[in-house]
């Protein structure tokens, strides 16, 4: 069989690897300044739009929005100093913003409009419609991107050369695989300097197959158990630091704002939240990599996230396990090495059904019950293992029908 041009490009997909950087003063100057330029030029093409969908109830077309920065460049001159690629590519991120909105329900819109006159703000024909937000310099992460353009982007061991920034040495934890594409370069809000490094890259099909198949029970007391015993504990790393965060806020609130002692205060809060989501994130992945490599079938329950955090008891427990970035994580790394997600509906009776005889025990309903002994075969269960082999035989069952 041959291969054509649309089979090859359904076989790619983009893959980012990141690494910490060290740039020198002068470079995390120009970093700082490249930033504010595409956040500029992403604003003014913006307000462009929005007034001339106010006349002419249309806006610019992308390859028109574009041919307005050579004039811009003319009346600022500061936008000359930076990467005139990153500068295109902030038009073109705004016009995939356009596309997303477009898609947006409408009710959404009117919630977006309404919220805006709540504020003060007098919406216009525009916000109906729908656009991107304008960008902030307030915002915690700020970055710019630039692509690889006439082999512009080079990487020689840990050092990486970008445009206008030459070369910066970066903390290199992986190798990079595939083709370089786009490099997207992020300041924190405690200062830290990142790139992303995005590459084109075919799903990595070299995993061999294997019968393994595990099912997976989140829960919060544990973070999860699995179908073949085993018991992943929860970190709970914001419970862990929620003390000292709420010292260090307390003292942050008796702060003059803008005092020396203030800035301090909130880059110290900064640097805490950071801690925390960075060795949340390391544990997910560390966690979805392992049960990946290690099964074929992945079974998992379609949890409404969003409906569940409605619970004011348990939501902040619910955000601090980050179940929604797991199934997240565990689906795209499926896709990578060819392995298979089966989700099962929420309202399976996962819990209540005997995993030996199938036998449904109502009375397991109650949160509290977490061991139980089945009244048709007596076998004894703990809930949220039992929970585990249930949700594995389901989603079985349900690949058997789709193969039939």
């Amino acid at each position: 069989m041959i291969k054509t041009k649309k089979d090859e490009k359904q076989n790619l997909h983009f893959k980012a690897f990141r690494f910490k950087i060290h740039p020198s003063d002068e470079q995390k100057q120009l970093i700082n300044q490249t930033i504010g330029c595409c956040r500029f030029v992403y604003n003014y093409i913006l307000n462009e739009n929005i007034k001339s969908f106010e006349k002419t109830k249309k806006r610019y077309m992308e390859t028109a929005a574009k041919k307005l920065l050579p004039g811009l460049k003319e009346t600022f001159k500061w936008l000359s100093g930076s990467d005139s690629i990153a500068l295109q590519a902030s038009i073109e991120y705004q016009y995939e913003g356009f596309k997303k909105y477009k898609e947006q329900p409408k009710k959404e819109l009117k919630k977006r409009a309404a919220k805006k006159c709540a504020e003060g703000y007098t919406p216009t024909a525009y916000d109906f419609k729908g656009h991107p937000t304008f960008k902030s310099k307030k915002n915690p992460v700020q970055s710019y991107t630039t692509k690889m353009t006439n082999n512009n982007i080079k990487m020689i061991d840990n050092h990486i050369q970008l445009p206008k920034l030459g070369w910066i040495r970066f903390s290199k934890s992986r190798n990079i695989e595939g083709d370089i594409k786009r490099v997207t370069v992020r300041r924190s809000s405690t200062g830290r300097y990142s790139i992303s490094v995005i590459c084109e890259m075919p799903y990595s099909r070299y995993k061999p197959s294997i019968n393994d198949a595990v099912g997976i029970d989140v829960g919060l007391k544990e973070f999860a158990v699995l179908s073949n015993g085993q018991v992943i504990a929860n970190p709970k790393y914001y419970q862990k630091y929620e003390k000292r965060l709420a010292f260090l806020q307390r003292a942050f609130a008796r702060k003059k704002e803008g005092s020396k002692s203030w800035g301090k205060n909130k880059a110290q809060i900064a640097k805490l939240h950071e801690k925390i989501k960075h060795t949340r994130e390391d544990f997910l992945h560390k966690l979805t990599t392992r049960l990946v490599h290690e099964n074929q079938v992945i079974a998992v329950e379609n949890l409404a996230v969003k409906n569940l955090v409605q619970n004011k008891k348990v939501s902040k427990s619910i955000q601090d396990a980050s179940w929604s970035k797991f199934n997240a994580m565990l689906a795209y790394k499926a896709k990578w090495y060819g392995r298979t997600i089966v989700k099962v509906d929420p309202f399976f009776p996962s819990s209540q059904l005997c995993s030996g005889c199938g036998h449904q025990h109502k009375a397991v309903k109650n949160l509290v019950v977490r061991v139980w002994e089945c009244p048709s075969c007596g076998v004894r269960h703990d809930r949220d293992l039992n929970a585990s082999l249930n949700i594995k035989s389901e989603a079985l069952r349900l690949l058997s029908l789709q193969s039939s």
